[in-house]
């Protein structure tokens, strides 16, 4: 008894970071889907039903995850979810909350793997399990795949330090498959062995079995599964302007990570409004450099574990940094998603420095703790997400648009059209200073000032308000920036047959039909519309 109430003890952080965590996720898990988990899941009608398991592995893969990466394992976990619970957002989420909870766990096991004992593996296992921002990745279940692939590497490295070649091998693989991060294992496992006993090329053959997996992974990745968007050639900043960016994503990381407030969903990659505010963010970066390398030079001497989880971070912080060409996928400084495989280390790290200063852990869990109360709390009112994103940026569209769309939802149609004209009034009188800053470089290929989905929105909500035809009207420009919107045509054709205007109705069905003929609402609408009367009531919002 006396053992095993010790044991506990010594498991408090845990306990304390346990409870908070259920304080900030449970009250809220059937929130409303928001954001990204809007096309991807709640209107994707490919996940209705049964998805063949050989088209995760053919073209059509990009037509029904909403991806512009291969990443099977992810959309499948969401997929089946579907199919056993229906699109109930408590089911996703709660999954994806057991699996979070999970990666706490196994990273508390590799902490003591590599040395650095119990406590310190106690510590890490709660401050990473409440980490504020991870409230992005874990509301949104579209950003699932940093959960799985974390799940995988963990794993992975685990089995790799007990001589599990074949089961590291496997959760290797299933890292690969949830995100392309995966690759990332095998320099992990190099280091780990680099660090530990000085010799790793004992374990060559080892790193050649990982070596399968990965070659079979980029293979297809880059061969018969290659992205929509990577035909496109990518453009670039100036070498200057990425080095500026990349120091200032680095001292968000570093901010974000130690101080979670003030938390949003986008992170632009633009100047700030002062020389003042870009001098410092730049100076932040390179305090952090320094402060790093000089925690690694001193770790690497004392205590090697120390030293493989301060490197950790990394990689990770690497991959996503706007150091690389700017991309759409990344006109951004920072997500908060991209800190969840960094704050493994991160928080291993940290978890080190406080094995031995239990009140201070117990401050930073509390303090993390209420930052995660609060986030959760915007991520519960889809409203709240993007005014805290426009208290930040009063100048972005996009901002303007998700709030439209928040109003829309919520029934308030005058609301929502003037947002939506806000964000039309940003594009077209060029003040949105992300697209001022990149569109010119885009080339109208990823940035571009005009919007069909705004355009589309407008029409959505003048329809919602009686002005048919003005509705019509964006609804007609919507479909000139984007033919192959097939939403747009449901909207448009089933709005004018409900108002009566079968032969305005039908001109949009075929429109429609001409661009997606197999499309089954469409088919069933022209059916209607030869009757001259609708079969159902139907609701787009």
């Amino acid at each position: 008894m006396h053992t095993a109430t010790t044991s506990w003890r010594r498991r408090w952080p845990l306990l304390l970071s346990a409870g908070l965590c259920a304080a900030a996720y449970l009250p809220r898990l059937d929130a409303p889907l928001v954001w990204d988990d809007r096309s991807v899941i709640a209107q994707n009608a490919a996940l209705d039903g049964p998805i063949p398991l050989k088209d995760f592995f053919t073209r059509r893969y990009f037509e029904f995850s909403g991806e512009q990466s291969w990443r099977p394992l992810a959309t499948a976990s969401y997929a089946g979810l579907v199919s056993l619970f229906g699109k109930s957002p408590a089911a996703l989420r709660g999954f994806h909350l057991l699996l979070h909870c999970l990666n706490a766990w196994l990273l508390s096991l590799l902490v003591a793997a590599l040395g650095l004992g119990e406590a310190a593996g106690v510590w890490a296992a709660a401050l990473f399990l409440i980490h504020a921002a991870h409230t992005e990745t874990l509301f949104c279940v579209a950003f699932n795949e940093e959960i799985l692939v974390s799940l995988g590497l963990l794993a992975m490295l685990l089995a790799h330090r007990r001589k599990k070649t074949g089961a590291a091998a496997l959760a290797l693989s299933f890292a690969l498959l949830s995100k392309e991060t995966g690759v990332i294992g095998l320099p992990l496992a190099f280091l780990g062995d680099l660090l530990d006993g000085g010799k790793p090329l004992r374990r060559r053959r080892d790193y050649a079995l990982y070596c399968v997996p990965i070659a079979a992974y980029l293979f297809f990745h880059f061969g018969p599964m290659k992205g929509p968007a990577s035909g496109i050639a990518a453009f670039a900043l100036p070498g200057s302007q990425r080095l500026y960016f990349g120091l200032a994503s680095l001292a968000t990381a570093i901010r974000v990570f130690i101080a979670p407030i003030d938390l949003k969903i986008e992170y632009f990659a633009v100047y700030p409004d002062s020389f003042a505010q870009a001098l410092l963010l730049a100076a932040g970066g390179v305090v952090a450099l320094a402060a790093w390398a000089w925690l690694v030079r001193r770790a690497w001497r004392r205590e090697r574990g120390l030293a493989f989880f301060l490197l950790w971070p990394a990689p990770f912080l690497l991959l996503t940094s706007p150091l690389w060409p700017v991309t759409v996928f990344n006109t951004r400084l920072f997500a908060e998603r991209w800190l969840y495989l960094p704050a493994l280390g991160l928080a291993a790290a940290l978890a080190v420095l406080l094995r031995k200063r239990p009140a201070w852990g117990a401050v930073l869990l509390l303090f993390w703790g209420a930052c995660g109360i609060v986030r959760a709390k915007d991520w519960s009112q889809e409203s709240r997400l993007w005014t805290t994103l426009l208290d930040e940026y009063p100048w972005c569209a996009k901002a303007e648009e998700g709030l439209g769309e928040s109003r829309f939802r919520r029934g308030d149609y005058g609301g929502a059209l003037e947002a939506f004209e806000r964000a039309l009034f940003l594009r077209e009188n060029r003040q949105d200073r992300l697209l001022a800053f990149y569109a010119p470089l885009s080339d109208g290929h990823f940035v571009a000032w005009e919007s069909p989905s705004l355009r589309r929105w407008l029409g959505h909500a003048q329809l919602k308000l009686g002005h048919i035809k003005e509705a019509d009207e964006q609804f007609q420009q919507a479909a000139a920036l984007d033919p192959s919107d097939g939403f747009l045509y449901r909207i448009a054709a089933y709005s004018w047959a409900e108002n009566g205007d079968f032969g305005k109705a039908g001109s949009w069905l075929s429109r429609g039909l001409a661009v997606h003929p197999e499309d089954p609402f469409l088919q069933d609408l022209g059916r209607d519309i030869a009757r001259r009367k609708l079969s159902r009531r139907v609701s787009f919002d």
